[in-house]
């Protein structure tokens, strides 16, 4: 028993015509007259014919509608004045039903305000500078330009670790060597960067058997590694001390040994035949290790337990191939793979 109008783009709900009622809830046709010996006066506003958003006037007996303030039309089609921006023109918004400028309060102190498509948008002026919602202030002063001095030395001419001065010349800094407008190095990084007779010590090419071995030892650099060794006639432990041997009479000539270390002793003839150790290069008394680092393999061997080997076996994940480059392997996935190759690598 209700009618719904669109006016601009806002429904109107009114009840049908002889209807009564709230159109939100429920029209109902009006209840007959009652018939009463005693004459009742009706009052025309009771129930209100103006519809919802409306009030109603007794005039001469008659009802008078209009709209509630802050509601605009004509009775029974009373609505707000908006209810969404769009409702508005665009340089005002759709606030408390209300189409307002919605600059007032929105920025801050000497903040610039303008509207924009129904939104208050707040910038400081181009004299001023701040958080335009908080407070625009002065700009400072533009700082006066320095007076610039040509300085040689910047930006550097000079290489890496190397030092101008002040004229605009470079030199290595202390330690390096080299060219210093390409770039200084260190005299050595690895051991192969000094001659074999030295070892490369904090950076510096130098006699590795210094305080190496005992007093009374021997030192020999053997491919930049010291070795030591007591002098013939004597033995002990060449890092620690060496001791005069006492020949004995008719003794077995290998006992003590004059093989020197890592080496053996076999009597032939009464004489002492001494050899190294199986595992051990060299000749005694000076008998040595295949190996003590890495530096004394081919690039493609590793220093293991005094041996160069390979070093891949056993260090890759399951389906990774190893690669030794410089005497340290390498694992990666192959190119069809991926994961971890320590751990695994499995199809794509």
């Amino acid at each position: 028993n209700t009618k719904c109008q669109v006016i601009n783009h806002s429904p109107i709900c009114s009840c049908q015509t002889s209807y009564l009622g709230d159109p939100f809830t429920r029209c109902y046709p009006p209840p007959p007259p009652v018939v009463t010996e005693i004459t009742t006066v009706v009052h025309p506003c009771t129930p209100s014919p103006c519809g919802p958003n409306s009030q109603c006037r007794e005039i001469s007996n008659l009802p008078s509608c209009s709209c509630l303030p802050e509601f605009i039309g004509a009775p029974p089609n009373c609505r707000p004045e908006c209810s969404i921006h769009s409702e508005c023109s665009s340089n005002l918004a759709c606030i408390r039903r209300k189409c307002i400028d919605p600059c007032p309060g929105a920025c801050g102190l000497n903040a610039v305000c303008n509207v924009f498509n129904y939104h208050a948008t707040c910038s400081c002026p181009s004299d001023m500078t701040g958080d335009p919602f908080n407070n625009c202030f002065p700009k400072p002063p533009e700082p006066v330009p320095a007076v610039t001095v040509n300085d040689p030395c910047n930006p550097s001419p000079c290489g890496a670790n190397a030092l101008c001065e002040g004229n605009g010349r470079c030199a290595c800094i202390q330690d390096y060597q080299g060219d210093p407008y390409r770039g200084c190095r260190p005299e050595c990084v690895v051991n192969n960067d000094c001659p074999r007779e030295r070892s490369c010590i904090r950076r510096k090419c130098v006699d590795p058997c210094i305080g190496t071995c005992a007093s009374t030892g021997i030192c020999q650099v053997i491919n930049h590694i010291p070795m030591c060794s007591c002098p013939p006639g004597s033995t002990g432990n060449a890092f620690v001390a060496c001791r005069t041997i006492e020949i004995p009479q008719n003794l077995n000539p290998c006992n003590p040994t004059p093989c020197g270390p890592n080496s053996q002793c076999r009597e032939i003839n009464q004489q002492a035949v001494c050899s190294c150790l199986p595992g051990y290069v060299g000749s005694p008394p000076i008998c040595r290790p295949e190996c003590v680092s890495s530096s004394e393999c081919s690039l493609l061997n590793a220093c293991i337990n005094q041996k160069c080997v390979d070093p891949c076996p056993g260090t890759c994940g399951i389906g990774a191939k190893c690669q030794v480059i410089n005497h340290n392997p390498i694992c990666t996935c192959p190119s069809d793979f991926i994961g971890d190759p320590f751990t695994r690598c499995f199809p794509k």
